[in-house]
């Protein structure tokens, strides 16, 4: 059997809480850049991303000779482990399971640090002392899947040195940072650090997942590396129209502002009232938190039409493990208050 991840919808799905995207879903006026796209479907997009290149760098401050587009985040990830080819890797666990699919595809050997449940999953300073001049790259996600720990600023700087001291390549993963309150990103050191790569998309911030549209943030050297590995055209018009507006979005401090401040809030809503009714709940930075429960709640919210992550497939992590995504307030009350409705009717029965 494959792996599974969140989104697989089926019929009868009346939410999907199995899938990590914002709340507030896309933007209109994304939604009408990709409806005026239609018109251009007739023509090639550029395969030197000349314009798109230039909005993503204006967001960070950056040149387009430090930025690279793809289909999503995932084509990136996979580009990345071709263009490196490493023979060591160390990923976190648990973790996206997209890292050590690509990883795979090389023939690359794994190596992994266990996060510890006893303090909330939270990555701390030993990390340090595995990245070692055997290891060729370290993927990292922050904030991490499934744990939503977002990794403390001064760690992450002291990561990035560690990784250049001893020749390491660093890909963060910066995917759900415009989601967090607390993230922080460190696309200001590209400038200066040749073994730093960030990857992000407009799939989670955007909730765009079918559109496929990633970045990636590197050294020039770099990114010229990566662009060759990538097949020409890897982006649609459909990704080069919503571009602009986007990164307009992304430099618009009351959008991502007022995103973060309702995901914190409904993800706060979420985590008192599953733990009250009995769920064990793990602190969370991002717009999901990762929850354990004795009860199958997986199948208990299926009958109700409601999805939820199952987590048991996450390498450490085991059966009764869930992730679910914060969404609306009455999307997240509806599945707080079947679960309370089916723990109340097991007790009565009891």
């Amino acid at each position: 059997m494959g792996y599974e991840h969140g989104g697989r919808r089926g019929d009868g799905l009346a939410c999907d809480h199995s899938v990590s995207l914002n709340p507030a879903g896309p933007p209109e006026s994304i939604k009408n850049a990709l409806m005026e796209a239609v018109d251009k479907a007739d023509r090639y997009p550029d395969a030197d991303q000349l314009k798109i290149r230039d909005h993503i760098a204006s967001v960070y401050g950056l040149t387009c000779e430090n930025v690279i587009c793809g289909n999503g985040a995932s084509e990136l990830i996979m580009a990345v482990c071709h263009m490196i080819n490493p023979g060591h890797a160390l990923l976190l666990s648990p973790s996206f399971y997209g890292y050590e699919h690509a990883l795979k595809s090389v023939g690359c050997l794994i190596s992994r640090y266990a996060l510890d449940e006893r303090n909330g999953y939270v990555l701390d300073e030993k990390i340090l002392d595995e990245l070692t001049k055997d290891i060729d790259i370290f993927f990292l996600c922050n904030p991490n899947n499934p744990t939503g720990r977002a990794v403390d600023h001064k760690l992450l700087l002291s990561i990035a040195k560690r990784c250049v001291e001893n020749d390491i390549y660093l890909v963060l993963d910066e995917c759900f940072v415009h989601m967090s309150d607390k993230a922080c990103t460190l696309s200001d050191l590209v400038k200066c650090n040749d073994r730093l790569m960030i990857i992000n998309a407009f799939t989670k911030i955007f909730a765009l997942p079918g559109v496929r549209f990633g970045y990636a943030l590197a050294d020039p050297e770099m990114i010229r590396g990566l662009k060759d590995t990538l097949p020409e055209w890897n982006v649609s018009v459909f990704g080069e129209s919503m571009v602009k507006e986007g990164c307009r979005l992304l430099h618009d401090g009351d959008y991502i502002n007022g995103i973060t401040a309702f995901i914190k809030k409904e993800r706060d809503y979420l985590s008192e009232k599953l733990s009250e009714i009995g769920i064990k709940v793990y602190k969370s930075e991002a717009n999901f938190i990762l929850v354990y429960s004795d009860i199958n709640i997986g199948d208990v919210l299926a009958t109700k039409g409601i999805c939820v992550r199952d987590c048991s497939n996450f390498d450490s992590l085991k059966e009764g493990f869930y992730r679910i995504a914060v969404r609306s307030h009455e999307e997240n009350k509806r599945m707080t208050e079947v679960l309370r409705e089916e723990l109340e009717h097991r007790i009565c029965k009891a």
